[in-house]
């Protein structure tokens, strides 16, 4: 199991928190596999830190 790290807008961010998203489409550069684990990070708005973070794990 792999651990990615990506970037998240904060509304979308905000939204698969909330549960009214339940899914973040990204491209395969990372090669993920299943049961990876996706690190997302909320950013603050026009900045480029980082505030919040989420864990998301893929399955099937």
């Amino acid at each position: 199991m792999t651990q990615h790290m990506l970037k998240c807008h904060p509304e979308d961010f905000e939204a698969l928190k909330n549960g009214t998203k339940n899914f973040e489409c990204h491209y395969n550069d990372r090669n993920f596999n299943i049961f990876d684990v996706l690190l997302l990070n909320k950013k603050k708005q026009h900045q480029s830190l980082f505030s919040t973070k989420v864990n998301i794990v893929k399955e099937k």
